[in-house]
């Protein structure tokens, strides 16, 4: 059986009533008067210093796991030949594209 409650879609709240408009009201407010941590001055939960930051960007720098000199050239090569073969790829398209547009304006212009 359903209850006038949920005939109102509304729920009821942890004592079995449902919640009023005002009473949503004053809790709103009270959140809202709330002072938050920037403002009462505070640093906030697990926030450091400068110097702590950069202290913990060292120690992790120290576990990265960094790639050898032949591993490091072989990516650089492969990075080089692969930016050149696009870009011959992306010149030949340039010039297609220009010689058509080029042919184009030429038939109109006759």
């Amino acid at each position: 059986m359903a209850d006038k409650d949920d005939k109102d879609g509304k729920e009821p709240g942890a004592d079995g009533v449902a919640p009023t408009r005002a009473s949503r009201r004053e809790r709103a407010r009270a959140v809202r008067a709330a002072p938050t941590r920037s403002q009462t001055g505070r640093q906030g939960a697990g926030r450091a210093g400068p110097g702590r930051f950069l202290a913990e960007c060292r120690e992790e720098l120290k576990r990265v796991q960094w790639p050898s000199r032949d591993a490091l050239a072989q990516a650089t090569a492969i990075v080089i030949v692969v930016s050149v073969v696009i870009g011959v790829y992306l010149y030949a398209l340039d010039q297609v594209f220009s010689q058509a547009a080029g042919w184009l304006i030429r038939q109109q212009a006759d």
